[in-house]
């Protein structure tokens, strides 16, 4: 079966980056690559609900070990902080790329 590739160059300064977010070390990633990720992602930051509320989705809350996240796990696991894993966010699957 023939199959078609897309080949990416990423630039030298997402290198490490990228390699931190394969691995799911989100909050080891640098503020220039986790601003990017909220902008271009297309996932809710920080966006006035109808009541006022300022939600944003988890996913971003992780970056950054946001305390409301952090909560919402404790209560869910029944933990203690001590007890949650270094990163609120499991490291992406292998099902979460695509092969074109």
């Amino acid at each position: 079966m023939d199959r078609d590739f897309l080949i990416f160059e990423i630039p030298t300064m997402w290198a490490a980056d990228l390699r931190r977010f394969i691995q799911g070390r989100y909050t080891k990633m640098s503020d220039e690559a986790k601003q990017k990720i909220r902008e271009l992602c297309g996932l809710k930051y920080e966006v006035k609900d109808s009541a006022g509320n300022l939600i944003t989705d988890a996913i971003l809350m992780a970056l950054e070990q946001h305390e409301s996240l952090k909560h919402k796990w404790m209560e869910v696991l029944e933990v203690r902080e001590d007890d949650l894993p270094e990163e609120l966010l499991s490291p992406p699957s292998h099902s979460s790329f695509i092969i074109l």
